[in-house]
């Protein structure tokens, strides 16, 4: 008998759907626990594009975020603290309707 094990990081997004109004600003948490992966990052899938993803937002550390262009004129992501980050969207239009991702990775 040989038993092996495997470690990694959990990344949570608590809220499986967010519904929000037109025009409104949307919030997505995410949190993951493990402080040695200090970077997060936040990714959008877009219907029909199941092998595509685009990259929103990301974070090297703790209050130090940035938006990539096409994003930039109304996403926002917050790090407060290392293991909680929130992605927030501002004057939601339909075209913001997708899947996004919060990802967690040791790399700078």
């Amino acid at each position: 008998m040989s038993l092996s094990l495997c470690s990694g990081v959990t990344v949570t997004q608590t809220e499986k759907f967010i519904v929000i109004r037109i025009g409104s600003t949307g919030h997505i948490p995410c949190k993951h626990d493990d402080s040695t992966y200090y970077a997060v990052l936040w990714y959008q899938q877009k219907k029909g594009a199941e092998r595509q993803l685009q990259l929103v937002a990301f974070s090297a550390g703790v209050n130090r975020t940035d938006t990539e262009e096409p994003f930039k004129a109304r996403y926002n992501m917050s790090r407060p603290a290392t293991l909680n980050t929130t992605l927030t969207i501002d004057a939601v239009k339909v075209e913001d309707t997708a899947v996004y991702f919060c990802a967690a990775s040791k790399a700078q």
